[in-house]
């Protein structure tokens, strides 16, 4: 072991070489050489996963936000849809409950796994963000899936899926620690996913209420 080490000391002492007083500048020269490829070879990989963590919403294939639309290609229309339409905004209002402070209207059909959620503070904006949320994400951010919206004077009725089971509020304090905390990283997850989303600086509508 000593000999080793006596080794390496001696070649790190050893003196510059007289014969070819270029090779201190040929080894700086390529150790930069392998510095800068370092950090290109870093750039090109961030840029990588960049691209594969960081997808990119177009608005261009987002349909028009100041016209009725209905997803037809969408789960409800394959299976209620083909024997009838959605609820009328008679039938949302009357099934409504009245809204609180906090709450929009919201109208539950049960029997057609469907909620249309109304009222003149509802935009069409979080249609599109939770369509293209679902879309872009995939299952990895639970969403609900939206069939359409309608607009009735400055009233918007945006027809989604109907999500059944208690509320988180429900059962958090029924739940152990353990199922909190897996809540709490799937949670995590989600907020860490949102915020890496690409969008169109000039049209922005995740995390904006800016269309009707």
């Amino acid at each position: 072991m000593p000999v080793h080490r006596l080794t390496v000391i001696s070649i790190a002492r050893a003196p510059k070489s007289t014969t070819n007083p270029g090779a201190d500048i040929s080894i700086r020269d390529w150790a930069y050489l392998i510095v800068l490829l370092r950090i290109a070879l870093a750039f090109i990989l961030r840029c990588s996963i960049k691209m594969a963590t960081c997808p990119r919403i177009s608005t261009v294939t987002l349909p028009d936000a100041s016209q009725d639309v209905l997803f037809e290609d969408s789960t409800w229309f394959k299976t209620f849809g083909l024997t009838r339409s959605l609820s009328s905004l008679d039938e949302d209002k009357a099934r409504s409950p009245p809204p609180t402070v906090h709450n929009r209207p919201l109208a539950q059909f049960d029997e057609l796994d469907l909620v249309a959620k109304f009222g003149d503070r509802v935009t069409v904006s979080e249609a599109l963000a939770l369509r293209a949320v679902r879309e872009t994400f995939a299952r990895r951010v639970p969403v609900p899936e939206v069939y359409g919206w309608k607009h009735e004077g400055r009233e918007v009725y945006i027809y989604m899926e109907l999500i059944r089971g208690p509320t988180l509020l429900e059962q958090w304090g029924h739940m152990s620690s353990a199922d909190k905390h897996s809540v709490c990283d799937h949670l995590r997850a989600i907020l860490q996913a949102l915020p890496r989303t690409e969008q169109d600086p000039s049209r922005r509508f995740i995390g904006m209420s800016v269309l009707r």
